[in-house]
């Protein structure tokens, strides 16, 4: 992939292109998006004012004063790494802990990015308006099928741990046992004192717990980018591809003329996505009707992807033998 933010111009990886020709990709995306969001309809259509609304909407959004850029970050979308990035940018986290694992460096982290959010106590309402308006925005997206069982494998899959009650994992898990595997349930935590034994939500129950549970009351690690970034308000000026992380990551850096220390590429994503080849594995747990429920739930989200990258605008039926069309 060129470095499509620099040069503004991309391969045929859209798939609509001939073999060899050009297009410029950030016009691409922006007209790609006015398009979706003129067919889709959405509640919101306009930035919010009043403070509860305000505080849902914006509390994703990091900003960095001296690039005036702005990051949307989704959970199991590359956040971590990115949210890293824009701190070290902006001086909110100390050089020498450029080398430290991400999780080492947790001392720092609630009050730099309380300093980085959007949400920032300090701002005026017309100050966060101002910086929606001017400042470069971007997110990074990633194919929903993907992301939901890199969600499952990362937080919901390893047994249901006692020790660690008070996780969000655990509470989620404790749920969806509770709904969907009562009997299964109930048994383990009978044996539970006498003969333990791990007990796990699988992936076809995960899927009952999307399908039936309220996109508002589902964590953020399991609700879409668009219910998160409100693409179709907020007007990003680029769309990143997980699948294209590392490239991405060094296009912005080189746009942002920062320290290239801030960048590691060994901690990042690289150019692929790990969980894809086990995707199968998955999505094979899953009646057809399942199948077709999921679709549904994550219609709009597919939809936004394949808007953004229509070369994998097919990836759903290859993967899960659906052909409904995703327009």
């Amino acid at each position: 992939m060129v470095y499509c933010l620099v040069f503004d111009v991309c391969p045929s990886h859209m798939g609509q292109l001939k073999s060899g020709e050009t297009y410029p990709f950030l016009q691409f995306q922006k007209e790609r998006m006015k398009e979706f969001c003129k067919k889709h309809v959405f509640v919101r259509e306009s930035l919010p004012s009043d403070p509860p609304t305000a505080k849902l909407f914006y509390r994703h959004l990091i900003f960095e004063e001296h690039t005036q850029s702005m990051f949307c970050f989704v959970p199991k979308i590359g956040c971590t790494n990115m949210k890293r990035l824009m701190l070290y940018m902006g001086g909110h986290l100390p050089l020498d802990t450029l080398d430290w694992p991400w999780v080492e460096d947790s001392k720092y982290l609630e009050p730099a990015l309380k300093h980085a959010s959007l949400m920032n106590v300090t701002l005026t309402q017309l100050q966060r308006l101002t910086m929606m308006h001017t400042y470069y925005k971007f997110m990074i997206v990633r194919n929903p099928l993907d992301r939901l069982v890199s969600g499952y494998r990362n937080k919901i899959e390893p047994p249901l741990d006692f020790q660690k009650q008070d996780s969000f994992p655990h509470k989620i898990k404790k749920e969806i046992l509770m709904r969907f595997q009562l009997r299964e349930f109930l048994q383990w935590k009978q044996a539970f004192k006498t003969k333990p034994y791990n007990i796990s939500v699988s992936f076809q129950h995960f899927v009952h717990y999307l399908i039936y549970t309220p996109t508002e009351d589902l964590n953020e690690h399991f609700q879409t980018s668009m219910d998160i970034c409100h693409p179709c308000v907020v007007d990003f000026d680029f769309y990143g591809n997980f699948r294209n992380f590392s490239h991405d990551t060094q296009a912005l850096i080189i746009k942002f003329k920062t320290d290239p220390r801030y960048y590691r590429d060994e901690s990042l994503h690289g150019t692929g996505d790990k969980t894809a080849h086990v995707l199968p594995h998955y999505y094979n747990q899953l009646t057809f009707r399942e199948k077709v429920k999921l679709i549904g739930v994550i219609y709009d989200e597919l939809a936004f992807y394949y808007t953004l990258y229509p070369s994998e605008r097919f990836s759903h039926v290859s993967l899960l033998g659906v052909n409904i069309p995703i327009v």
